[in-house]
């Protein structure tokens, strides 16, 4: 089980930042733009009602350690903050 740092994610959100993993590499990026694309994405995969206010809201319960639901799963896939 990949154990996130919560303490690193929590920090880069309030920067407004996220370090995500694209084509293995990792990448630093915009909050607003990464929840701007991955609403997008997830709107063209079928969730065709979510809004990025939910995308957002995830990512926050990710940097708390909440439980997630399936789009926070995903996101948390998305995310380059495992040790």
């Amino acid at each position: 089980m990949k154990t996130i740092n919560l303490s690193a994610l929590q920090s880069d959100i309030r920067e407004n930042e996220l370090e995500i993993t694209v084509n293995y590499t990792p990448k630093r990026v915009k909050l607003t733009d990464y929840v701007t694309a991955k609403t997008k994405a997830l709107q063209q995969f079928g969730y065709t009602d979510i809004e990025s206010k939910e995308v957002k809201e995830q990512i926050v319960k990710i940097s708390n350690g909440d439980e997630l639901n399936v789009i926070g799963m995903m996101i948390e896939g998305d995310l380059n903050y495992t040790f």
